[in-house]
């Protein structure tokens, strides 16, 4: 199991990383993920952390909506994508971060490397 996490982003560099991660989720056949929303959302605390069942096609149009109606604002906001083995952030750092056991979290870590994101590796607990 890894996880990275990427230097601040502006939103457009965060929503092109979730429009890549709509991408390579639907290229590994994940048709629905799990999204919620945490801190700095415009939610009460007790709707905050729950899941909503979320289409990968419907993921960004989600995310987007969700914005426009004031519910969060990426950057600003925690937004968790929950798929087997891999879960990918938009943090309310205005930081990117993948962790889990899929390959993807390797990939996207190269991914941002390349793209001059400054990707580091939280490094497990002792």
């Amino acid at each position: 199991m890894h996880e990275y996490y990427t230097r601040p982003l502006d939103r457009s560099l965060l929503l092109a990383e979730l429009a890549a991660v709509c991408d390579a989720l639907s290229l590994t056949s994940v048709v629905d993920v799990s999204v919620s929303f945490g801190w700095n959302s415009n939610l009460p605390i007790d709707q905050m952390w729950k899941d909503k069942i979320v289409p990968v096609k419907d993921l960004l149009s989600f995310i987007t909506s969700s914005e426009t109606s004031g519910v969060i604002q990426v950057g600003k906001a925690d937004i968790f994508i929950d798929a087997p083995e891999f879960v990918f952030t938009l943090g309310h750092e205005s930081d990117a971060q993948v962790n889990g056991g899929s390959n993807m979290v390797q990939e996207f870590a190269r991914r941002w490397e390349t793209l001059g994101y400054s990707p580091r590796e939280v490094q497990p607990r002792a």
